[in-house]
């Protein structure tokens, strides 16, 4: 069964087209992963999923319910979480703050209630934050400004931050970039964690290897279109992919 459903999603920036009639669906609880060269169109592609782009023509349904359209807060709300290939962190707060904050406690907002309601908030939302840095193996951290954090940890804060939302389609945007070898591991190890926990996976990464490990579903994209898709194995050795990655082999 479908939970995120494409149909022909284009995307045109002054005429250069992005993402020309893009269409794969992502099945529950899946790990599916979206490759190909630089400028292929695959964070575009996450901007108009997420509503920070608006695309050109084309749909998308997320349970069954149109989503492009809609606005970024409408679209998490639905149960759509993201990540960035750079981590979007408020630096001179604390780890645990920020994963309180992805939670729904917003300090110093008027709207949030005084005095016992407003406590109880504020606890539920440590508690949670406290159980996701101990999940993504950060509780150590949490007292530390997330300025502080290394580029492996501040990927792991923004996907605690993503998982505070609840979703139920997780989108990470290059998780693995920059990570040491030990790094990488402890990654793929959560992945699979988060897959058990009910949620369904939808990554954008370039790190092939990890690709090929832990995906079902691999959908490949070049110059905007759509070239191949299927799992890891055939993906490996379609020659329309080789040719897209300049040439070589593609690297498992």
């Amino acid at each position: 069964m479908s939970l995120l459903r494409v149909e022909k999603l284009s995307k045109s920036f002054d005429g250069l087209k992005a993402l020309k009639e893009v269409s794969f669906i992502v099945a529950r609880d899946q790990i599916k992963a979206i490759i190909g060269p630089n400028g292929a169109g695959k964070t575009t592609l996450f901007n108009v999923l997420t509503g920070v782009l608006k695309p050109t023509s084309g749909e998308a349904f997320f349970k069954n319910q149109k989503i492009t359209g809609l606005k970024t807060h409408q679209i998490v709300r639905l149960g759509i979480a993201r990540t960035f290939q750079t981590p979007l962190l408020f630096e001179e707060l604390t780890v645990l703050e920020n994963v309180m904050l992805a939670a729904g406690l917003t300090f110093n907002r008027s709207w949030l209630p005084f005095g016992s309601v407003r406590q109880e908030a504020e606890e539920k939302a440590r508690e949670t934050g406290l159980e996701l840095l101990a999940f993504v193996k950060l509780k150590s951290k949490a007292d530390l400004p997330a300025g502080l954090l290394t580029a492996g940890e501040r990927r792991l804060l923004e996907i605690a931050r993503a998982l505070a939302l609840k979703p139920t389609l997780i989108m990470l945007d290059e998780p693995a970039a920059g990570l040491t070898p030990a790094e990488r591991d402890n990654l793929k190890e959560l992945l699979y964690e988060i897959k058990s926990r009910g949620a369904t996976i939808l990554l954008v990464e370039h790190d092939m290897g990890l690709v090929m490990e832990i995906c079902d579903e691999v959908l490949v994209l070049d110059e905007g279109e759509k070239i191949a898709e299927g799992p890891p194995l055939l993906i490996q050795e379609d020659e329309q992919v080789i040719e897209a990655y300049l040439g070589g082999e593609l690297d498992a």
